[in-house]
């Protein structure tokens, strides 16, 4: 009797690994279906696959109304932390949410003419500081 439940135990469990090799040989049989050598793909298909690495180690994030604000240029980053906060919002307005100066006015309780005053004369002062800090700035 013992006998008898070790022969249908061996049997039991040859037939789990089979049914399991069986199973694997099914899964690799599907997936070189799918598979695609890269020589054959598209360069659309290509494209889709790319990833372009975003870190930016000098990144500078600058808090405004709520919405964080993500500088990547270090340089243009160092020169905003330099400028005071309401100067450095103003320009961040202008240029990152393409504000006029008096829809800037508005939000900041200013006169527009204060307004176009700061935003050109902070801009002045980035680039100063961006050229003292050896950023080659060139007029177009």
């Amino acid at each position: 009797m013992e006998q008898n439940k070790e022969h249908a135990f061996d049997a039991f469990c040859k037939r789990v690994v089979k049914n399991e090799a069986v199973n694997i040989q099914l899964e690799y049989s599907r997936q070189e279906q799918q598979e695609v050598v890269f020589s054959d793909l598209t360069p659309e298909e290509r494209r889709q696959l790319q990833y372009i690495d975003t870190y930016a180690p000098e990144r500078r994030v600058f808090r405004l109304f709520g919405m964080d604000m993500e500088i990547s240029d270090g340089n243009l980053g160092r020169a905003l932390d330099a400028v005071s906060k309401e100067r450095r919002d103003i320009v961040l307005l202008a240029y990152l949410l393409g504000m006029t100066d008096v829809e800037i006015a508005k939000r900041l309780g200013l006169n527009r003419s204060t307004v176009q005053y700061r935003r050109t004369s902070t801009l002045e002062q980035l680039r100063k500081i961006m050229e003292e800090n050896g950023y080659e700035y060139h007029k177009q």
